[in-house]
């Protein structure tokens, strides 16, 4: 016999422990209520299926991750403590660091892509439960805006870089390092790229995407004109939200610091971070360094 209301499809021992946790009897990881513990509703069919209730879950999420905040500030406040006091002891193996704080302008959207029950997904911290920036999608971002950089003040760096040839990556290896080219074995990068996590608990909000042409991205016929858009909600975190950001290194020429800084600032001020930054998302604004 089916199951009338949205139920999470897990087993009966965790789904109570579930229930306990967002009755405020134990603490919560939000980022595996969002990825593994979302509420499915069975269809009325010949076969068994479910289907995902995204708007209505969504907004009941929020809800929850409201309930959930006092406990992710005590985590996020003691994970601040732990940073600084892995920075004081950095120091004392000759690392230096490089630290801002940056307000974003506009939603910030982490994660979309993420695999999904709602194909929409979003980036929690795994340990926290928090929403923040990690550090591949940081360093990947700062790396790109380094090489436009560089191509603005040398448009001919431009062929060095479609055809990734020594110059690129002799260009790239002091920040943030290189594969094997050549006659050049790998070299690791000087600089080590931290999560950016945010001051406070953030604000989460939903955002809408539109697909017009539903039947054709099933690849079920052509982007006809007579398709209904279908509303898809998905969470970004509010504008307004502080994040800080850090990377450390030792051994950094002076050139190099300076690059460094300016592709991050590029980075985050021009380019942003996220998804959806060409219709920009994800846009940033420094507070102070």
């Amino acid at each position: 016999m089916g199951r009338k209301e949205p139920f999470i499809p897990v087993p009966t021992s965790i789904s109570k422990a579930v229930e306990e946790a967002l009755s405020g009897r134990k603490h919560l990881n939000f980022g595996l209520l969002f990825n593994k513990w979302m509420k499915v509703k069975e269809e009325k069919s010949h076969s068994l299926s479910f289907s995902f209730v995204a708007k209505v879950v969504k907004e009941d999420l929020l809800d929850k991750y409201a309930f959930c905040k006092p406990s992710i500030k005590t985590r996020l406040d003691a994970q601040h403590k732990l940073r600084m006091d892995f920075f004081e002891e950095m120091k004392r193996f000759g690392f230096q660091q490089y630290c801002f704080k940056a307000r974003a302008k506009t939603s910030l959207i982490l994660g979309l892509g993420n695999a999904h029950p709602s194909e929409r997904g979003f980036t929690f911290h795994w340990t926290l439960g928090i929403p923040y920036i990690p550090a591949e999608s940081i360093k990947g971002v700062v790396r790109l805006a380094f090489l436009i950089e560089r191509a603005r003040e040398d448009p001919s760096f431009f062929d060095h870089w479609a055809a990734q040839d020594d110059d690129y990556w002799m260009a790239v290896r002091e920040i943030f390092g290189a594969q094997e080219h050549g006659s050049h074995g790998a070299y690791r990068g000087k600089v080590m790229f931290l999560d950016a996590l945010p001051l406070d608990v953030p604000e989460l909000m939903l955002e809408i995407a539109t697909p017009h042409y539903r039947d054709y991205y099933k690849g079920e016929r052509g982007p006809t004109e007579d398709q209904h858009p279908v509303p898809l909600p998905f969470l970004a975190v509010k504008p307004g939200t502080e994040f800080l950001f850090c990377c450390l290194f030792k051994d950094l020429s002076p050139q190099a610091q300076r690059e460094l800084e300016q592709a991050f600032q590029y980075a985050i001020l021009e380019h942003g971070l996220g998804a959806k930054t060409s219709l920009g998302h994800g846009v940033f604004e420094v507070v102070r360094k």
